[in-house]
């Protein structure tokens, strides 16, 4: 799971109501989108590693299950298959428009600020963080992130000597914070944990999903570093055939 936010901006506006429907047409609703990792299609134009049969187990596995809300964001389409698995068969990514409340979206950035305001920056360095190779990275702070909440900071916030910069508040030197946010902490352990989440994994095709790791990704407008293309498949690689599926939620 990954939730990403960008720099405030004073024409910030909140997203629909927990009581709204959302509409395909409101563009400041906070949104999912569902990729699988960047796998290598097959000739049908579904995802190369889906088991044929995972239909039928899907099936079985949602037996007897309240569907009201599944119902709710997956709208049923032909077959039974909904339009969001349609979507990610044919595309390898989804978007789910209004796929949390502002509320929710509220609760999740301000949870985040308590944390940011509780860190002391000097805990980070050497946590550098970027996409085109992570020599620079202190190794056991980025393997002990997997079972607590470490702070990784951007290329442009540390100068030429590896200092951390103290003329940029401390808010906006982060590039992320993970990685176990969603088992640790109880506002983030909501959102990934919930049923929403859950079915929206299972109408992907999952019968038995673990979740392994969450991030909250930081935009920033001054120092944010660029973003490479990667495939998230290539770091949590999974055998016999590779299966990862990223959630990531627009908290702005």
């Amino acid at each position: 799971a990954e939730l990403s936010q960008m720099p405030k901006t004073e024409n910030e506006q909140a997203g629909p109501g927990e009581d709204e429907r959302p509409s395909k047409k409101q563009a400041t609703e906070p949104a999912t989108a569902a990729g699988d990792g960047g796998k290598e299609k097959g000739a049908n134009g579904s995802s190369a590693h889906r088991n044929p049969t995972v239909e039928a187990n899907l099936k079985e596995a949602l037996a007897g299950e309240d569907k009201s809300l599944y119902n709710y964001h997956m709208p049923a389409g032909e077959k039974g298959a909904s339009d969001v698995t349609k979507t990610f068969n044919r595309d390898g990514v989804v978007v789910v428009p209004g796929f949390c409340s502002a509320e929710e979206v509220a609760g999740m950035k301000k949870r985040m600020q308590e944390l940011i305001d509780a860190w002391d920056p000097s805990e980070s360095k050497g946590s550098v963080f970027h996409t085109y190779g992570n020599k620079h990275i202190n190794t056991n702070y980025f393997l002990d992130s997997a079972a607590t909440t470490k702070f990784f900071l951007e290329p442009g916030a540390v100068d030429e000597k590896g200092e951390i910069r103290s003329d940029i508040p401390k808010g906006e030197l982060i590039n992320k914070v993970g990685h176990a946010l969603h088992f640790l902490d109880p506002v983030f352990t909501a959102y990934a944990q919930s049923e929403k989440v859950k079915s929206l994994v299972r109408d992907l095709g999952y019968v038995d999903p673990v979740l392994p790791q969450s991030m909250y990704i930081f935009k920033q407008g001054k120092i944010g570093g660029e973003v490479t293309s990667h495939q998230d498949s290539s770091y949590l690689y999974t055998v016999p055939r590779q299966t990862c599926l990223g959630m990531w939620l627009a908290l702005d």
